[in-house]
């Protein structure tokens, strides 16, 4: 299975935002994956994420979405993880993408990063009401296809076993 990663809104409006441009995966320091996948409601940290204090009044269950700004990706994951998060989407605060990793985050949680453009949406979006997220980061690497030549050597080298165990026996059989 190749790589996965999707970014969805459900409710209030349908919306399947594009990887790389919309929206971009986190990675590890030690390049292990953060995958998951979750579904559920967004909620809005009011401020940085910095600290379990800031996740007063979130809703255990529904997926974080956090500005990014003022400590690591690692503390912010930690903290949504801790605070019951289920999901973390962390908008970035200049245009573009976060190129960035979590550190030695490894939460069983997806944590995604969107430009600014649509995490501000979204954040507005769940002032007028709920925001349903489906969410997916998935590094599985592709499998590595079996090259059609190699069971043809394979059969090939098999081949000549045999045809070397003949003529062993034919040389064997005229000395006798």
């Amino acid at each position: 299975m190749a790589s996965t990663f999707s970014l969805q809104q459900t409710s209030p409006s349908a919306i399947n935002y594009v990887f790389g441009a919309d929206f971009g995966a986190f990675s590890a320091t030690d390049n292990s994956q953060v995958d998951g996948s979750a579904t559920g409601s967004l909620s809005a940290v009011p401020s940085f994420g910095c600290s379990v204090a800031d996740f007063a009044g979130f809703s255990a269950g529904s997926i974080a979405l956090i500005s990014r700004g003022t400590c690591t990706f690692q503390i912010k994951a930690q903290n949504a993880l801790i605070a019951g998060a289920i999901g973390l989407i962390l908008y970035n605060s200049t245009g573009g993408l976060i190129a960035g990793t979590v550190g030695t985050f490894k939460g069983p949680m997806p944590v995604l990063n969107v430009t600014l453009a649509l995490g501000t949406s979204l954040l507005q979006q769940t002032r007028q009401g709920p925001v349903v997220i489906s969410m997916v980061s998935d590094h599985s690497p592709a499998p590595v296809p079996l090259p059609a030549t190699l069971p043809l050597l394979a059969a090939g080298l098999a081949g000549l076993g045999l045809a070397g165990r003949r003529r062993k026996k034919q040389a064997q059989r005229a000395i006798a």
